[in-house]
């Protein structure tokens, strides 16, 4: 695989870019009634523009009106800022 020379150069502003377009198309998908199911490096493809396009919708599920209730789960946080002086 070839890399670009400058590949690990990557500024903190176009990393920020890049979570920004993935997370507007979550946000899209979202929209659509989708739930992705599998957001990860490995699912994301990266122009040479460095833009950032969701791919692998292998696991997407349409979630509709009746079902959402359901699907999403909320779990207790498992550390208290207490646990934490230092924060």
């Amino acid at each position: 695989m070839d890399v670009e020379p400058d590949a690990e150069d990557v500024r903190p502003t176009t990393l920020t870019r890049m979570a920004l377009d993935i997370a507007e198309g979550v946000a899209y998908l979202h929209s659509q009634h989708l739930i992705h199911r599998d957001i990860a490096c490995r699912n994301c493809l990266v122009g040479p523009d460095r833009t950032v396009k969701i791919g692998d919708f292998g696991l997407t599920r349409e979630v509709t009106k009746n079902d959402a209730e359901g699907y999403y789960r909320f779990t207790r946080n498992y550390f208290q800022f207490d646990e934490f002086p230092n924060l």
